[in-house]
């Protein structure tokens, strides 16, 4: 096709406004998966290229002649009927199109523009504040409120925070689905885990387009992968406490995600490989970054409980959990967050839960230490209080620091050092009533954006400072 005419077919047959790339690659008419195209003028998704095709048809039916290929491939640009392909040069004017199909395709986000993220991270001071859309409209890079499907948004809130990490966020742009990522399980078993770490993926390569077409993000194919693989705990219908999902999503990427590079598996003998599999994984960078280590001091009393061994053991843990109830006045207006991390300091006394020999639960005195603190902090307020008729939320305020929290770990002398980066704080006094709300610490720009909302908007720190915190998220200061 000659370039005049490419040009005549490019601005004739694309209309941005009816795009949507977050859908299913499946055709609208025949359900087939294979061979997908999106028509670029009214965004209908339909297979094939031949004549008898979907696709062919409704390039005749309706005269929309260009398509995008999506689901598999390389995200190319055809014109029908003449079944040619758009030539590098013309298709350059809908990059932000080609950019979608891409990922689409599972082939994620251009090298370059990871490499640009990435290194954003290290000097933030030198990024743009806003990117610029096909309408006009600015929005700050990185910042995207996601479509509500759960009952109380807690699914929307856990996401958009954990991907707030920058390291989360930089290890989920360099994820290629077609190549299988960098996963090392390769089992039935942790298939479904495998298909929740690719649908975030895909979202968090969706969200930090340089020239997205969409101001917000619909997170249904990861919350069907979700849901497939947590037996339905965690489904589009219903409710859930926040804490809960973070605790599991965080325990699936960690199983699912290793520290090995897939190239360098493949250069190496069959024997080795085998060998390799054979052993346990190794530790995974989620793990590194969110795992930390209390021991446990425990005063056993009754020499019924079994096994009767030594009374300090270490217990690694995803988050740290604060209760309400270790207040000496639970109905106080307001109570400060470093109060409640006293729990932790060694001397506190607190109790465990631990099992007996005939399988009944019984509560074990002890005293918690920090033994190693992680790089990422998460901190649990709990807030639940059972009553009854059910679960309630306390809302007693909890002051907690934007800047310098400051833990002791066992064998330091010196107080380990914290800044927020993302908070969820719930809204209501009832678990099925209430709300989940997410404010996130904008890297780039340093300025707090509340994205639970139908759109972005930025909140002062004085005010993020006063909301209800159900889990804190914080990075260890350098």
């Amino acid at each position: 096709m000659e370039s005049e005419e490419e040009e005549l077919q490019l601005n004739n047959n694309v209309n941005r406004a009816a795009l949507d790339f977050d859908t299913a690659a499946v055709c609208s008419v025949t359900l087939s998966v294979r061979g997908v195209y999106m028509c670029l003028k009214c965004g209908k998704t339909l297979a094939g290229l031949g004549t008898s095709s979907p696709a062919y048809l409704h390039s005749l039916e309706r005269a929309h002649h260009l398509f995008v290929q999506v689901g598999s491939g390389d995200g190319a640009i055809y014109a029908l009927p003449q079944g040619s392909r758009i030539s590098a040069a013309s298709a350059s004017k809908l990059d932000d199109v080609i950019d979608e199909a891409r990922i689409s395709c599972g082939l994620g986000l251009k090298e370059a523009h990871v490499n640009a993220i990435c290194a954003r991270s290290l000097s933030s001071k030198e990024a743009s504040p806003a990117v610029k859309r096909w309408d006009g409209e600015r929005h700050a890079h990185g910042v995207m409120v996601l479509d509500v499907l759960h009952t109380g948004n807690y699914f929307n809130c856990v996401v958009l925070a954990l991907v707030s990490v920058p390291e989360v966020r930089n290890l989920l742009l360099r994820y290629r689905v077609s190549s299988n990522g960098f996963s090392s399980i390769n089992t039935a078993e942790h298939e479904q885990d495998r298909q929740v770490l690719q649908a975030l993926a895909v979202l968090v390569q969706k969200m930090w387009l340089v020239n997205p077409l969409k101001t917000h993000r619909s997170p249904a194919e990861l919350a069907n992968a979700v849901s497939r693989a947590s037996g339905k705990r965690f489904a589009p219908v219903g409710f859930a406490v926040a804490s809960d999902f973070l605790c599991w999503l965080l325990a699936v990427l960690d199983r699912t995600i290793a520290t090995d590079e897939p190239q360098a598996q493949h250069r190496e003998p069959e024997e080795r490989r085998a060998a390799k599999r054979s052993r346990p994984l190794p530790a995974s960078c989620m793990s590194q970054w969110f795992r930390g280590v209390l021991l446990c001091d425990e005063q056993r009393t009754d020499s019924s409980i079994q096994p009767a061994k030594a009374t300090n053991h270490q217990i690694p843990f995803w988050m740290l959990s604060v209760d309400m109830m270790d207040t000496q006045d639970v109905d106080q207006a307001s109570v400060h967050l470093s109060d409640l991390l006293r729990k932790y300091n060694g001397k506190t006394r607190s109790v465990r839960f631990t099992r007996l020999s005939t399988g009944e639960k019984t509560e074990v005195p002890c005293t918690f230490s920090l033994l190693r603190s992680p790089r990422f902090l998460v901190i649990h307020v709990n807030r639940l209080l059972k009553t009854a008729f059910g679960y309630s939320m306390r809302t007693t305020h909890v002051s907690f620091p934007l800047h310098n929290l400051q833990l002791l770990e066992l064998s330091s002398a010196s107080p380990v050092m914290y800044g927020l980066r993302s908070i969820i704080s719930h809204r209501g006094e009832s678990v099925k009533t209430g709300s989940y709300v997410v404010h996130i610490l904008h890297e780039p720009t340093e300025l707090w954006y509340n994205v639970s909302g139908p759109v972005p908007f930025r909140v002062l720190p004085e005010l993020v400072s006063m909301e209800q915190a159900h889990i804190l998220l914080y990075e260890r200061c350098a």
